[in-house]
């Protein structure tokens, strides 16, 4: 059998390492992610006599986070996972960009003009975007949003910075 693929192969003749395949590494991520946020929240109290405390709901997610990024990892280390390129990367990179951004210019810009940012900067993730079309989509989500949470929700922030 010529044309099946070797065991470090995929269907179109790529060598898959395992120690740099996408589910390992993510599992990795995200177990230190956890080992993180449950260092950052260690303080929090599960529980203050019969009442839920602080900890409770953020200590079970990080939990099952945690939980999933051994699953991960197993994942990874038992199979072929594919590798992790810079052209799947660059989605990572820009839509974890975008929350940056919203975060970086909510006090200064104004809600609207921080959606904006921050939906441009999430539409660059894609290589093919169009520069009319990138403004027309961030103009309609941020007004959405706008609306949705400004003035319907009433979330007290300013709209604009003037």
């Amino acid at each position: 059998m010529a044309d099946s693929p070797q065991p470090n192969e995929t269907s179109n003749g790529e060598v898959v390492s395992r120690s740099a395949n996408q589910d390992l590494l993510a599992g990795l991520f995200f177990l230190a992610l956890a080992g993180f946020a449950l260092y950052l929240l260690w303080d929090h109290p599960m529980m203050r006599g019969s009442r839920v405390g602080t900890g409770y709901f953020p200590k079970i997610l990080i939990t099952l986070l945690a939980a999933m990024s051994v699953a991960l990892i197993v994942r990874g280390l038992l199979g072929r996972g594919e590798r992790l390129t810079f052209d799947r990367l660059r989605p990572v990179i820009f839509v974890i960009g975008s929350f940056v951004v919203f975060g970086l210019l909510i006090r200064h810009a104004g809600f609207f003009l921080t959606c904006m940012a921050s939906v441009i900067t999430a539409c660059l993730a894609e290589e093919s975007y169009r520069p009319l079309s990138l403004l027309i989509v961030s103009l309609i989500l941020s007004t959405g949003a706008t609306v949705l949470f400004v003035w319907l929700i009433a979330i007290p922030v300013r709209v604009f910075p003037w």
